[in-house]
């Protein structure tokens, strides 16, 4: 299994998309699935922090993530995702 830290940017992007994608247009009712998803976007976004393309997609991700769970589902990842959002703001 390729680890994503061993990916292209351009590769890596396309996997970031691809899973925005299921979530967006397939597969958002299952939330263990989006959680999963959720992990490891929170991790890509502190991998790549000085990456503009990869942190605009992971904040897009969690925003498609935030709009398909509920409240509780994605109560622990606010905090986390708004910080995300302020580092790349500045």
């Amino acid at each position: 299994m390729t680890n994503y830290k061993d990916l292209a940017e351009s590769e890596l992007l396309d996997c970031l998309c691809f899973f925005c994608d299921i979530v967006e247009h397939a597969s958002h009712s299952d939330a263990s699935f989006i959680n999963d998803l959720a992990i490891k976007f929170m991790e890509i976004g502190q991998a790549f922090s000085d990456n503009e393309d990869i942190m605009q997609t992971v904040i897009y991700g969690m925003g498609v993530f935030g709009y398909y769970l509920t409240k509780e589902q994605f109560a622990s990842y606010l905090s986390p995702t708004v910080a995300l959002i302020k580092n790349f703001i500045n």
